[in-house]
């Protein structure tokens, strides 16, 4: 730049301005040897940003494919599990339809709803009849044991004669 006494005065930029405006001038259409120039840089400099913005455009094309990437995996399982729901809401249609069917069998007079006591009532006493049966045959089992025993008894007084 220069002043109103015609001196150029010399202005100091950071690494990232310089950066940015030798991006700036490339894209404008200047050559190496313009920007190195005026903005006092070496070849080797330009060289390296102009490579660095081509690694960022390759990692911004990577990131960009693998965004697209799990878009496509959750859109798909997205779909599957849209799916499962609408399987799942059957389901659901299907037993809230059993339910308010048995529903109406309660509650219909005459139905379910007044045979409960009486089928409470027959498990009772077919409880009790098992207890009863349970101990006839811990009793039966006795009784046989004890007739086994005798016969045992009987059998060996019988041989002890004979013998």
């Amino acid at each position: 730049m220069e002043n109103s006494e015609g001196e150029v005065k010399v202005i100091r930029l950071s690494r990232r301005e310089k950066e940015r405006k030798i991006l700036e001038m490339w894209e404008n259409g200047h050559s190496y040897k313009e920007i190195c120039s005026a903005l006092r840089v070496s070849p080797k400099t330009v060289s390296k940003v102009l490579r660095k913005m081509e690694e960022g455009e390759e990692v911004a094309d990577i990131e960009r494919l693998i965004e697209e990437r799990v878009k496509e995996v959750l859109n798909e399982r997205l779909g599957a599990i849209e799916e499962r729901l609408v399987k799942l809401e059957k389901w659901r249609e299907a037993k809230w339809e059993v339910l308010a069917d048995l529903e109406r069998y309660v509650l219909i007079p005459g139905r379910l709803y007044e045979r409960v006591p009486k089928l409470e009532k027959f498990c009772a006493e077919l409880e009790k009849g098992l207890k009863r049966l349970s101990e006839q045959n811990a009793n039966l089992k006795h009784d046989i044991n004890d007739l086994h025993y005798r016969i045992k008894h009987i059998e060996d007084r019988f041989f002890f004669f004979i013998y």
